[in-house]
């Protein structure tokens, strides 16, 4: 990849001052992120793709995680070109790169060759925000207290009929996001948030995608204050594209970073493979270009704190 600018800032970015009235969950992000030693620059890029997933909505799960990828459009024809190489080398098809399948061979096989193009080709950062599932609302201090508050939103807002638990998991994912695109980008950057088939995205249960557009867009407007031009968002394509291997970088990260906090902060045991271990490698290694951020939201003492997550120390 070429630059004409330092792929990244070497000071802390002044984030706007917190609002009175923000939850104790944004004040928070934006305090720790916004004192990052480092941020990727985007300062020579037109366009800023975002890609997130999931992880630790299943039965046992010690945390929630929520992943972003936040990488430069401009730069991104490299990743492109060494994913569809891997992907003929490997034989993989149209097969997904995901956490849950690491043991099918072609995926296996690629594993490393596809972290190293992800290390190489990709300018940007990587977070993981986890939350320990004894957290059970991030907008009150209790759930019923953060049910009436994101109700109260919502008929502020006035788009859709969202149930509590939908509301709670869409402003959790979009708390990291705008603080993120608020310390990043500037106004005149074209934002395109790809993200995968979810709860908060389909058109159902009383809401609609375009109704999560509008709720984000309200947020982007009072937490940030930024007006982007143009902000596109997409879900999963039918057929398959690049942009898949681009959030198979979001999945493996949630899932092993879901693995890696139950067993620093609840003391489970976790199964290390081969593939396992090496995604704990890639996590707790930086590249040249690519910023990896891991935060986690700890209850201690009835009270939440906020972790930076230090791999390298798990692993060890």
């Amino acid at each position: 990849m070429t630059f004409s600018l330092p792929p990244f800032t070497s000071a802390p970015v002044d984030i706007c001052k917190p609002k009175d009235n923000w939850p104790a969950y944004f004040v928070g992000l934006a305090e720790r992120l916004g004192k990052l030693p480092k941020l990727p620059n985007f300062a020579e890029d037109k366009g800023v793709f975002v890609f997130s997933d999931y992880g630790g909505e299943h039965k046992g799960a010690g945390f929630r995680t929520y992943t972003y990828l936040i990488v430069s459009a401009d730069k991104i024809s490299v990743f492109k070109k060494e994913s569809e190489a891997i992907r003929l080398k490997y034989g993989l098809g149209t097969t997904e790169i995901s956490f849950k399948d690491l043991n099918y061979g072609p995926v296996r096989r690629a594993l490393p060759d596809y972290l190293n193009a992800v290390n190489g080709c990709l300018h940007g950062m990587l977070l993981t925000v986890g939350v320990d599932v004894n957290i059970h609302s991030l907008f009150g201090e209790s759930k019923k207290q953060g049910r009436i508050n994101l109700e109260l939103v919502r008929d502020q807002v006035g788009k859709g009929d969202w149930s509590y638990k939908r509301l709670e998991k869409m402003y959790r994912i979009y708390g990291p996001l705008v603080i993120m695109l608020h310390l990043l980008c500037a106004e005149d950057h074209k934002v395109l948030w790809y993200g995968d088939s979810d709860t908060i995205n389909e058109d159902g249960k009383g809401s609609t995608f375009k109704d999560a557009q509008y709720h984000l867009q309200v947020m982007l407007a009072e937490f940030s204050g930024k007006n982007f031009k143009l902000f596109g968002f997409a879900k999963s394509f039918e057929e398959h594209s690049y942009f898949d291997d681009l959030s198979s970088v979001a999945d493996l990260a949630a899932g092993m970073m879901q693995d890696l906090l139950r067993h620093q902060y609840h003391n489970a045991n976790v199964e290390v493979n081969e593939q396992k271990a090496l995604l704990c490698k890639w996590l707790g290694t930086e590249s040249q270009f690519l910023q990896k951020v891991n935060l986690a939201l700890v209850l201690r003492n009835e009270q939440v704190y906020f972790d930076f997550v230090d791999i390298d120390a798990i692993d060890k």
